[in-house]
């Protein structure tokens, strides 16, 4: 009976023992679990914010990529592959029949090469080391076989128009006094044009620039009128200083 009695309390003891360790188990398990989901959370939230920034970085690589190139200006006007040649039939080669200052044109020449001279190549930077001098050239501040620009005048003119030096690449600025047709060719001696060769071909691009009206030099703020003239001398009808000021 004694026997009985005790077995009965050890086991009652080992229930009780394995029915409290399950409880604990169960409370530590609730915290563990929860800090679980909190951590795979701040992970996840983490690799999130890395794959969107990549993907960001990615899009932002691919769209700078397809850009084109020179589509930043919004060109009014495009000429691709214009022949321009060493030889032309006068002095110049008529490029735009007119362009409308102000305005701003960009001619770009490839990298082909002509002669200024028999056997003498060059591209269109010119050659900085002939022989030739560049004061005896159509203009005297380019490079010998240079590309150079002229707007305004004729095919035959010199100094009938405003003179450029373009080489391989120039952005030609016009104000709203240098309008007319666009003429090329290359810098050489006027004696010297007919032993040129070859051709260079140049992209020209032109956009037009809205002009800016006189009465935009007009001050806002009204001005204080004017009582003595230029040379010092009182203004007939002004107030003179330290006189009297009559009754009214």
């Amino acid at each position: 009976m004694t026997l009985g009695l005790a077995a009965v309390a050890n086991g009652n003891a080992k229930g009780g023992l394995k029915t409290t360790f399950g409880r604990v188990m169960v409370n530590l398990r609730a915290p563990v679990k929860k800090g679980v989901e909190v951590i795979s959370q701040h992970w996840l939230g983490v690799a999130l914010a890395g794959y969107i920034a990549l993907s960001m970085a990615g899009a932002g690589w691919i769209h700078f990529k397809r850009v084109p190139k020179g589509s930043f200006m919004n060109w009014t006007e495009v000429k691709d592959g214009f022949e321009v040649k060493a030889k032309p039939d006068g002095i110049w080669t008529l490029a735009y029949e007119y362009v409308r200052a102000p305005a701003l044109v960009e001619i770009e020449a490839n990298d082909d090469e002509w002669e200024y001279a028999p056997g003498k190549k060059c591209s269109a930077n010119g050659d900085l080391s002939s022989t030739l001098r560049p004061q005896d050239a159509i203009l005297t501040t380019a490079p010998v076989g240079a590309l150079i620009a002229k707007v305004g005048g004729s095919t035959a003119g010199i100094s009938d128009g405003r003179l450029f030096v373009v080489g391989k690449k120039a952005l030609l600025q016009l104000d709203q006094n240098t309008s007319g047709p666009l003429f090329l060719t290359i810098n050489d001696q006027l004696s010297g044009l007919q032993n040129n060769d070859k051709s260079i071909k140049v992209k020209i691009s032109i956009v037009y620039v809205p002009q800016v009206s006189s009465a935009a030099s007009v001050p806002l703020i009204p001005q204080a009128p004017v009582t003595t003239s230029v040379s010092g001398a009182p203004i007939a009808g002004a107030p003179i200083a330290g006189a009297p000021v009559p009754n009214k």
